[in-house]
């Protein structure tokens, strides 16, 4: 019988990683899992995006929405074979317009996605979620609320199974420099 055994490493916390704050920003940017070309580094961080050649051109799309409203977590998912993470992003989307209407019910049918967001507080960073298997929509609520001050937004909930946590992008020497990057891919 094979040996299956599961290295165990040491883990010390850096003080960026117990004091890191919660939250995200108003802005992500999304893009379909098979236009979005990425590179990793020795140390397993995205230090490039690009998108594939095409006609017409493959770019990113993006989401503003407000501050502190957008959400994520991952939570693992144990099997019989192998244990995965299932990357989960909360989208809070506002909108009223014909054109904004038409925006939240295709993200609706999205599936095989990536999402890109990033972090709020000092030591901001960004993250992409479906970098392995890709996301998808996977539950939707809109409401309009009983009171003039009742949430009005819709959630989209983009989900997948995913073999790691999400990626931590690394372009350039800055967050900053990051979502130069991917503004550029809009």
């Amino acid at each position: 019988m094979a040996n299956c055994d599961v290295s165990i490493t040491s883990l010390d916390p850096s003080c960026e990683a117990l004091k890191k704050t919660g939250g995200i920003k108003q802005k992500f940017w999304i893009g379909k899992l098979n236009e979005v070309v990425t590179t990793l580094d020795v140390d397993g961080y995205v230090d490039s995006v690009s998108m594939v050649s095409a006609s017409p051109v493959n770019t990113l799309s993006y989401v503003i929405g407000k501050q502190f409203k957008h959400n994520a977590q991952e939570t693992g998912v144990f099997g019989e074979n192998v244990n995965t993470i299932n990357q989960i992003v909360n989208a809070i989307l506002y909108y009223y317009t014909a054109e904004e209407r038409t925006a939240v019910e295709g993200y609706i049918n999205l599936e095989d996605i990536v999402l890109f967001v990033q972090t709020a507080g000092a030591n901001s960073q960004v993250l992409m979620y479906g970098y392995d298997n890709g996301l998808k929509c996977t539950a939707f609520d809109a409401t309009i609320g009983a009171l003039l001050n009742d949430n009005t937004a819709a959630t989209c909930t983009f989900s997948g199974e995913q073999y790691g946590l999400p990626k931590v992008l690394k372009i350039g020497s800055s967050v900053q420099d990051v979502v130069s990057a991917l503004d550029a891919l809009v």
